[in-house]
């Protein structure tokens, strides 16, 4: 595997959450960084990660063609990846809102899981705080999920960045988990 920083920050500030829906998605998805599974809980605790403020994403895409897909011609349309975004949020500040992403509110038919700062995610459903201590918890499951159910997987650049990609069929009853303890 890929040896990465806990912490990956790209263009701190450009695109902050609290503004996805409002990107130009195909740009924001080449200029984010990848982080692999097993380094969630590591990006979770990082100083310099809860000093700029982190959010841990894991998006599966569903729909649209986009920089990345092109560059993957075996995964056309439907693909994972874990990322670390960078936003600007108070030094300190880090009760967690865990929240499923809906198809139907999230960008391009994107369907995902985020873990993100307090005050981010706004009017979003499925939503709830946790102490940070439970949110190491739960990314500790889930990364080791994500390890147990995925054996192999390509990779590929988009715009100078590493891409981890996942086919879909190897996570569907992953994601199902997933779905389940976020209710």
């Amino acid at each position: 595997m890929l040896d990465l920083p806990p912490c990956i920050v790209i263009n701190p500030g450009h695109y902050p959450v609290s503004q996805f829906e409002k990107v130009d998605h195909q740009k924001w998805t080449c200029d984010v960084g990848t982080i692999l599974s097993e380094k969630i809980a590591a990006a979770l605790t990082d100083p310099n990660c809860l000093t700029q403020g982190t959010a841990i994403a894991l998006f599966l895409r569903t729909t649209g063609e986009n920089c990345w897909t092109s560059k993957i011609p075996s995964f056309s349309s439907e693909f994972m990846y874990i990322g670390c975004l960078s936003h600007r949020s108070p030094a300190g500040v880090f009760d967690v809102p865990i929240t499923l992403l809906q198809s139907s509110t999230a960008v391009n038919g994107t369907l995902g899981v985020s873990i993100e700062p307090q005050g981010v995610v706004d009017n979003l459903s499925h939503g709830s705080n946790k102490p940070a201590s439970t949110i190491m918890q739960l990314a500790m499951k889930l990364a080791n999920d994500l390890i147990s159910h995925i054996s192999s997987y390509p990779s590929s650049f988009c715009e100078g960045q590493e891409v981890i990609c996942f086919p879909v069929s190897s996570i569907s009853k992953w994601l199902d988990r997933v779905k389940q303890r976020l209710k």
